[in-house]
């Protein structure tokens, strides 16, 4: 079919750009995603954390950050419409994702490829895993909490706090690059005493009475800072981290 006589003669045609890369798309060019597609590709944060987000890895506080950005990308409504080159960068089917990118240029971009919407942080795989932690047994824990009494947890803080406070007494269940690519939110709770703080780690806890969640508190042997480390496994993979504890307390 050919195109109007004005779009052959001035190439009218509507565009956008690229979710990922930010690179122009005309109509009825590209390939629609997922949210779970998209997030759940570790290319693609490989590709925004070095190109357009690259400035979060200089932050004071990375790990926070990087914890705030992933879990606003999970919560994506939207469908991701992406360019050819970033569609087989996040490896995904290019003749479906095409067919659905031209039924959402031909609904006025309303079209919503089927599993689209927000997806829980455990969909998320910001880092590549290695086969030895897929086959480990132990499935990883979809986020983790760290919060200080009275002041905000630093990278470092955070990074000794799960592998001291939570990973070294649990050595035949947990290690280090478990954690690897989940998103960390860190936080303070500001407390006038221990007990305070306890409490209201507690109400955290609260908040999820199907998960499984495993806690730990550490003081920084320097400046006996308190934090609390929160790990919570969702699903399926709740019942299996309870069955582990269980065995290994």
């Amino acid at each position: 079919m050919k195109r109007p006589l004005l779009e052959r003669i001035f190439d009218i045609r509507r565009k956008t750009v690229c979710d990922v890369c930010m690179n122009e798309i005309p109509e009825p060019d590209g390939f629609l995603l997922t949210t779970r597609q998209v997030v759940s590709a570790p290319a693609y944060w490989d590709y925004v954390l070095s190109h357009q987000l690259s400035y979060i890895e200089d932050l004071p506080n990375s790990d926070s950050a990087r914890g705030v950005l992933i879990e606003k990308q999970a919560n994506q409504s939207n469908p991701w419409i992406v360019c050819g080159k970033c569609a087989q960068m996040l490896g995904v089917d290019l003749r479906e994702t095409g067919e659905y990118a031209k039924q959402w240029w031909k609904s006025g971009k309303r079209f919503a490829p089927p599993g689209s919407g927000p997806v829980p942080l455990s969909a998320v795989r910001a880092y590549r895993v290695s086969e030895q932690i897929d086959f480990s047994g132990t499935p990883r824990p979809s986020q983790v909490h760290v919060y200080g009494r009275g002041f905000f947890p630093s990278d470092e803080q955070v990074r000794q706090a799960i592998d001291i406070g939570l990973v070294e007494p649990h050595r035949e269940i947990l290690t280090h690059d478990l954690f690897c690519g989940i998103p960390i939110q860190v936080d303070l709770k500001p407390a006038d005493t221990r007990e305070i703080f306890i409490g209201s780690i507690e109400r955290v806890k609260n908040q999820h009475p199907k998960d499984f969640v495993l806690d730990s508190m550490w003081s920084e042997p320097e400046t006996l800072n308190d934090m609390v480390v929160l790990a919570i496994w969702e699903g399926a993979a709740a019942e299996v981290a309870k069955q582990l504890f269980a065995k290994h307390p």
